[in-house]
């Protein structure tokens, strides 16, 4: 996995960075194929991280440095005393998109954890704070703050979350805990229909997406501590996803519709996602996780790496 990272690297950039192999199309501008963008760099760089920190191969943190080298050096703005973030999704471009500023902030922080270099632990939490600042009094996160950037949904606030988590422990501090708070009491409250599915709004029932259900699942258990329904609640989620998004194929669809269930089985977006919280779900539960099966069909996470 490594080695395919490293030969997926976005070319003609001086840092180890990531992008999609494909052009994108955001709500106003397209990106071309191979250009590194924050979101993307930062998964790989958490990669990298916890690959060092489980093999102890110094290589990968070398890579993640860089990576929190080009972050800090390419995509890090600020202005006044209060504003600030990276650039997303292309160098240059100050959107206060939150999610993307707090999962890079998070790496900042790890990488400063890990290597004792400061020079990344003051932007990071001048970054999160702006964030933090952004939030609802109600505990919630529009997406960003432009004009069309001001809708609620349930994955980036679940990043939102899981990011600022990750800053509080890397860099020991315990400013954003009410943040935390609020922001799970709203997650919980507007997030999860009563039959267990997440929606993807905040305000409307459909659609469940599948990267919803997953992104759920990790939320509610990173903060189990916190509200020690979130278990149950994550299994609920678990279990409905397993009635209504599981194929006996071995794959989980893409979305479910109030009048149809798109069955596109998505790689990244679906499958990765699943089984990194089917794995998280196992890790945390102590009560074994059930699912429908046929004689010949094997559990969910072993079939979505057998089906490739």
């Amino acid at each position: 996995m490594i080695q395919r990272l490293i030969a997926l690297r976005s070319p003609g950039v001086p840092y180890w960075s990531w992008g999609y192999s494909f052009p994108w199309q955001t709500r106003t501008i397209v990106v071309p194929a191979g250009a590194p963008n924050l979101v993307c760099t930062t998964f790989v760089g958490n990669a990298l991280l916890d690959a060092y920190e489980q093999r102890h191969d110094v290589r990968c943190l070398k890579m993640a440095v860089s990576t929190a080298e080009y972050i800090l050096d390419d995509l890090y703005w600020a202005e006044g005393n209060s504003r600030a973030g990276f650039s997303y999704p292309l160098p240059g471009l100050r959107n206060q998109v939150h999610n993307a500023n707090l999962l890079a902030a998070a790496l900042l922080c790890q990488v400063y954890k890990l290597t004792g270099e400061k020079k990344f632990l003051s932007p990071a939490l001048r970054v999160a704070r702006h964030a933090a600042a952004k939030q609802h009094v109600d505990g919630s996160w529009n997406y960003g703050e432009a004009a069309s950037q001001r809708w609620i949904d349930n994955f980036h606030t679940g990043y939102n979350l899981c990011a600022l988590q990750s800053i509080s422990h890397n860099a020991e501090t315990g400013e954003f805990q009410s943040a935390m708070r609020r922001g799970l009491e709203f997650y919980r409250a507007h997030f999860f229909r009563e039959d267990g599915a997440p929606k993807y709004f905040h305000d409307r029932p459909y659609p469940v997406d599948i990267h919803c259900v997953a992104q759920s699942m990790i939320t509610l258990l990173a903060f189990k501590d916190l509200d020690p329904r979130n278990v149950s609640l994550a299994r609920s989620v678990f279990q409905w996803a397993m009635n209504h998004m599981w194929d006996e194929k071995g794959f989980f669809y893409y979305r479910v519709l109030r009048s149809c269930t798109i069955r596109i089985p998505y790689m990244r977006w679906a499958q990765a996602w699943m089984l990194l919280a089917m794995s998280t779900l196992l890790c945390e539960s102590e009560v074994p996780l059930r699912y429908p099966e046929t004689q010949d069909s094997p559990a969910p996470a072993e079939a979505c790496l057998l089906r490739r």
